[in-house]
């Protein structure tokens, strides 16, 4: 079974029901207790993602020659951006990555309820029942664990990589009006969002441009050949 989670609260950051309360406490973006949903527009239908939850694609027959199950691949695909993560750019404001713990889930709580069965019904298979419960419980959670804490990272680099795209695009769109005697025009919320978030990010990269610009104009001072 395929899954997907949208494990990063900046995804607040591209929902414009978000714009209101980010504007007026920026750090909410990086809020991660928060439970909340929002829907990705395929252009056919919506599908509606609830923050930091497991989900599948769930996708219903309805013509001739429909496969649901092929088409639920398909829409995976499109929200996690293929294997590598990178092949779809219009789904990286979203941050949804695949999430699996390397266990079937369904096939784990059938046999945790059985066993809780045994518990409870038989006393003379109790306590192994309960010894087997509890060490496949414990193996689930530490599953789970490592699969949540790994796709965070994923999930934040997908938002990134949205963000930083987002951010050049202004920076080079800003050098043309530059040029062009049109002036800067005012950052959209997405864009004033985006630079909080990657202020570091800038600041580090303004710093290095700075050095190298101050060795190329000292360089330019000089005649000298070498």
């Amino acid at each position: 079974m395929l899954y997907f989670i949208c494990a990063s609260p900046m995804v607040k950051i591209y929902l414009p029901e978000w714009h209101s309360r980010l504007e007026d406490n920026p750090d909410l973006m990086l809020d991660n207790e928060t439970q909340f949903d929002f829907v990705v527009r395929t252009g056919t239908r919506g599908i509606r993602v609830a923050f930091n939850t497991p989900q599948q694609v769930q996708m219903q027959a309805s013509r001739e020659g429909f496969n649901p199950q092929v088409d639920a691949e398909n829409v995976f695909q499109w929200l996690t951006g293929g294997p590598s993560g990178t092949e779809v750019q219009e789904t990286d404001i979203y941050g949804i990555v695949p999430f699996n713990p390397q266990i079937d889930m369904a096939d784990t709580f059938d046999k945790l309820g059985r066993l809780e069965d045994i518990i409870n019904g038989d006393p003379t298979k109790a306590k192994k029942a309960r010894a087997d419960y509890d060490a496949m419980r414990k193996n689930a959670q530490e599953r789970m664990r490592a699969a949540r804490d790994e796709v965070i990272g994923l999930s934040e680099k997908r938002i990134r990589r949205a963000m930083k795209f987002v951010h050049n695009s202004l920076v080079k769109q800003w050098a043309i009006n530059e040029e062009q005697k049109l002036g800067k025009h005012t950052p959209s919320m997405t864009e004033r969002f985006g630079m909080h978030a990657l202020d570091k990010e800038i600041q580090a990269a303004a710093n290095k441009g700075a050095a190298l610009k101050k060795k190329v104009n000292l360089a330019m001072q000089h005649t000298s050949v070498v």
